[in-house]
């Protein structure tokens, strides 16, 4: 297939890549092209500009797929006003642009949108299990940052599966484990120092998933052309924030630590503490399942003695 990843220069972007690079003709799409390819170590890729892009009578008539990892982690920045916008804009624009393009695009063409579970609120401990993405419209609101963001971003890309011909398949993931990317590096770093243990009541729920299920139900979704609408990407387990971080700090040969008042950590992050730390979404995948995807990891421990 040939496929188009805008935000391919991410960790989930360079996973994919990495996983399935031979079996498809990737074209990354970057704002800067030659800055972000720098980092970049896969050969045979195809680099693209948005300008470029754009500026084609028939943007997307060579794509058979668009995958769209953009977004600014959320873990790169305290919680102020300039972040937030950083965070909103990284996700809201680039959807924006991709909608705009599926006029032209061609009827077989498939969008893979990804998301987040932060989009069902903030829960402080597992009593409520979501076990089915629920619809825009059927979500509590408790007006959380993470949740209206999802809420935007979301709506923006569903706009566009409805006014367009495409395929459309939004996956809502929980904390993606990588050894190398994402949120479980500063998680690592504080494991390894003995500085990991229960954070607040460490009784949050804690929803996960390992980057190779990530890529895998990527291109599941690209092949099976009976998926199509929201998926929870998550894995089968219900995890507090308490046994997660046991379990990352054995694997790493340390021990958890005293935990962490959620006072110290609301004075220290601010508002990235209530929004991160301190709540959660005790989320589960049933519907992925039942489309016949495989999860490869099902445990946090079993990830963890595999790849750490």
């Amino acid at each position: 297939m040939n496929i188009l990843i805008a935000g391919g220069s991410g960790f989930i972007g360079q996973a994919f890549i990495k996983a399935y690079g031979e079996k498809h003709n990737i074209t990354i799409l970057s704002r800067n092209p030659k800055k972000a390819q720098a980092p970049c170590a896969h050969s045979g890729i195809t680099w693209l500009s948005w300008q470029e892009l754009e500026q084609q009578s028939s943007p997307l008539a060579a794509f058979d797929a668009v995958i769209n990892c953009c977004g600014e982690s959320v873990a790169g920045g305290r919680f102020n006003a300039a972040f937030k916008k950083k965070l909103l804009q990284s996700r809201i624009d680039p959807t924006k642009k991709l909608a705009a393009l599926m006029h032209s695009a061609p009827k077989h063409l498939v969008w893979v949108q990804l998301s987040g579970v932060g989009i069902y609120g903030g829960f402080e401990d597992t009593k409520q299990v979501i076990t089915k993405p629920l619809g825009l419209d059927e979500i509590t609101r408790d007006h959380s940052f993470m949740q209206d963001l999802g809420l935007e971003w979301e709506k923006t890309a569903q706009e566009a599966f409805k006014q367009s011909a495409v395929r459309g398949v939004l996956f809502r993931l929980g904390v993606v484990l990588d050894p190398d990317g994402g949120a479980l590096v500063p998680l690592k770093r504080a494991a390894k120092c003995n500085l990991l243990g229960p954070m607040g009541s460490g009784e949050q729920p804690f929803s996960w998933v390992a980057v190779e299920d990530v890529v895998d139900a990527l291109n599941f979704a690209l092949e099976n052309s009976a998926l199509k609408g929201t998926y929870n990407l998550v894995a089968p387990e219900v995890c507090t924030q308490r046994a997660f971080a046991k379990a990352l700090a054995q694997a790493c040969g340390r021990w958890t630590f005293l935990p962490t008042p959620a006072l110290v950590l609301k004075v220290l992050l601010g508002e990235m503490a209530k929004a991160l730390i301190l709540k959660g979404q005790a989320v589960l995948d049933t519907h992925l399942s039942k489309q016949g995807f495989t999860f490869r990891y099902t445990r946090c421990r079993d990830w963890f003695d595999d790849k750490l």
